[in-house]
């Protein structure tokens, strides 16, 4: 395939040094914030599934091999291949994924190009080049950039196979989809659908052989998506770890519920809160000030890793859901909080899409079966506009209903691809409508300038109100231009292009600055995903309230348990160091310390019996538990152990009869538990 799009770029008549500018804008988007962040659980993994060829098969998140991530494994494998030839920088995780991120803007262009034209794939490049949905997934450490450019990777060969009318390109665009499931389960084979009609309506070749075709391909498929979780299902649970998230260890309901049905709820709207109960610790929220008062008794409230932005969290109160800023539904992709991703484009993109592919048909082609059919294969054209078109509103309608788009905001980069396709197709339809006197040459500047607003709209916090106020500016000063000089006549001499060039920068400017100023968090944070206020000190005050920044509570504890291991001169193999969560045992693995979670990345997972965790910490002579809120309350809520019974039930024995080191290390009573094995 890279052969293929090089000798079509490279060798053909002159370099399109367009798409070199291109493709330099959008490695300097990716590699200039590689190192600003990661996903510590994800990282732990890359680090952990390099210590074994178990934990490297099975996907193990720590390098015990207690429990495995709840992916699968092919997105890790990448990243821990970029750790062990480079080391254990941040960019050495996420390395290979901004690299095949920026390759994604190149296959683009060579899919684009031979049926649409230069201007069209210079378009769809352009903005897969600058989307902030993917620019900031490409150099995090999410395994949806790897899914994304498999899934980029099938649509380039079952275009090919219908293009070349060879069913050959069948079996890389199986592989490729087979590798992308195994990348990130069902939420891979979403476009799946529209590819088949596509091939379907597209080949050319009789009614019997188009089933055979796609029945063998879903064969393959089926085989390479499964071949993973087909070697999990028959390993016996004490050869391989924890199927991770899941409560009876099985790798079908890591596929089919966890990340599967789970994913794809209808979104019915946030679970009602109440106030806290008695002994639970608050629940949090951002963007209101802190209550008058002290904060609550007991252990210091946990942390969070970077400065707060606003005000410091209230505490003992949920913020109000509001329309569209929570953003959810299929409206919430459009508007609010994760507008700034891909709603900016994403309402257009369909709007424009629409107008493509409506005014290419007519009744008399939908008459009946073959009208279609012969419609699809005589002109590639529009059966490619149709797939792209069709692929966009199928995850358009997908993620706007599903909960884990609400909750996971990185999902949204699955739209990115279909966004900058569908947008450079209708792009350059819509200038040939102008041209032709269709549509008055009046709906550019317009269409420039609702672009702009509805990025300032969303946006705005994110790339900053000067830049925006100056974007504003210029797209303004472009719209008289184009107003007074711009014609259908001269839409394509000097100042016409110029000035449709300078407009269309002026689109791609402010989310290429959303990208780049990032930081690291997706546009549009999740409203589920959990907020806790700074760590309490003796350095600041805010109200009363004595606060530092900058230090996350792993980062304390690995401090204090280094503290205590140097002291006692314990080598690696002597300790081991357990959490209840697989995020707050992170920081130690990615520090080579052996370390592991005792329920899994929710703290739910009932993996050990007493037996079996007694045979395991007995290897260790030091045993370091690091307890939660969640450990806290379990005593006085039965409600939680009634929620909870299997995988609690340990936490309260370790609570109960090991040492309580806490206090001696200057942290809250029952922070840090400690067992000594003489």
């Amino acid at each position: 395939m890279f052969i293929n799009i090089r000798k079509r770029i490279i060798y053909s008549n002159k370099v399109d040094y367009l798409l070199v500018f291109i493709l330099f804008i959008g490695a300097f988007l990716r590699f200039s914030r590689i190192n600003d962040f990661d996903n510590p659980y994800y990282t732990a993994t890359a680090f952990s599934v390099i210590k074994s060829w178990n934990n490297f098969l099975f996907a193990s998140s720590d390098p015990l091999g207690v429990v495995s991530v709840d992916k699968p494994p092919l997105a890790f494998w990448l990243q821990g291949i970029g750790i062990y030839l480079f080391g254990t920088e941040k960019w050495a995780v996420n390395i290979f994924q901004a690299i095949l991120g920026i390759i994604s803007i190149l296959i683009l262009y060579s899919l684009i190009k031979p049926t649409f034209g230069r201007i069209s794939a210079l378009v769809s490049s352009s903005i897969l080049c600058v989307i902030p949905s993917s620019v900031i997934i490409d150099s995090r450490n999410e395994p949806d950039a790897l899914m994304m450019f498999l899934v980029l990777c099938s649509s380039f060969f079952i275009i090919k196979s219908v293009r070349s009318n060879n069913i050959f390109w069948l079996i890389p665009f199986a592989l490729f989809i087979g590798l992308a499931f195994n990348t990130k389960m069902l939420v891979a084979l979403i476009p799946l659908p529209v590819f088949f009609l596509y091939y379907f309506l597209s080949k050319d070749e009789n009614l019997f052989k188009k089933i055979k075709h796609l029945f063998l391909t879903s064969l393959l498929i089926t085989i390479i998506s499964f071949s993973w979780v087909f070697i999990v299902w028959i390993t016996p649970s004490n050869e391989r770890p924890w199927v991770g998230s899941t409560s009876d260890n099985s790798i079908w309901t890591l596929v089919f519920k966890y990340n599967g049905f789970n994913r794809f709820e209808g979104f019915l709207g946030p679970p009602p809160q109440g106030p806290p109960s008695q002994g639970r610790p608050p629940q949090l929220s951002v963007g209101r000030p802190p209550p008058q008062g002290i904060p609550p008794q007991g252990r210091p409230p946990q942390l969070s890793v970077g400065p707060q932005q606003g005000p410091p969290p209230q505490v003992g109160r949920v913020a109000p859901l509001q329309m569209f800023d929570q953003g959810y539904g299929i409206l919430g992709l459009l508007f609010g909080r994760i507008g700034a991703s891909t709603g900016w484009l994403l309402g257009w993109t369909i709007l424009l899409g629409i107008i493509n592919v409506s005014s290419s048909l007519s009744k008399s082609k939908l008459k009946n079966y073959k009208n279609i059919t012969n419609f699809f294969k005589k002109d590639e054209y529009h059966s490619e506009s149709f797939m792209w078109f069709f692929w966009l509103i199928l995850g358009f309608f997908i993620f706007g209903v599903a909960n884990a788009t609400d909750t996971h905001v990185y999902y949204l980069v699955a739209l990115s691809i279909p966004i900058a396709g569908v947008f450079g197709i209708a792009f350059t339809e819509i200038l040939e409508k102008v041209k032709n006197g269709t549509f008055p040459i009046q709906i550019i500047p317009i269409g420039m300038i609702m672009i702009v607003v509805t990025q300032i709209l969303w946006g705005s916090d994110l790339s900053g109100r000067l830049i925006s106020g100056v974007i504003m500016v210029v797209s303004i000063v472009i719209s008289i231009l184009m107003f007074s000089f711009l014609g259908k006549n001269n839409l394509y001499n000097y100042l016409g292009k110029c000035l449709l060039v300078t407009g269309f920068i002026t689109i791609i400017f402010l989310p290429s600055v959303i990208g780049f100023r990032s930081g690291g968090n997706i546009a549009g944070q999740g409203r589920n995903l959990p907020i806790t206020p700074p760590l309490i000190s003796n350095s600041q005050n805010y109200d009363g309230v004595p606060v530092i920044f900058n230090i996350s509570p792993s980062e304390i504890y690995f401090e204090k348990i280094k503290n205590i291991v140097n002291k006692e001169n314990l080598n690696k193999e002597q300790y081991v160091v357990i959490t209840s969560r697989a995020r707050e045992a992170s920081l130690f693995i990615i520090k080579d310390i052996n370390a592991f979670s005792m329920n899994g990345f929710s703290g739910r997972d009932p993996i050990f019996t007493n037996s079996s965790f007694d045979n395991l910490v007995d290897n260790y002579k030091y045993v370091f538990y690091i307890s939660n809120d969640r450990d806290r309350m379990l005593p006085q809520n039965n409600l939680q152990k009634e929620f909870f019974p299997k995988d609690q039930m340990e936490k309260l024995r370790i609570i109960a009869t090991w040492e309580d080191i806490s206090i001696d290390n200057g942290l809250s009573r029952g922070s840090i538990f400690l067992k000594i094995n003489y």
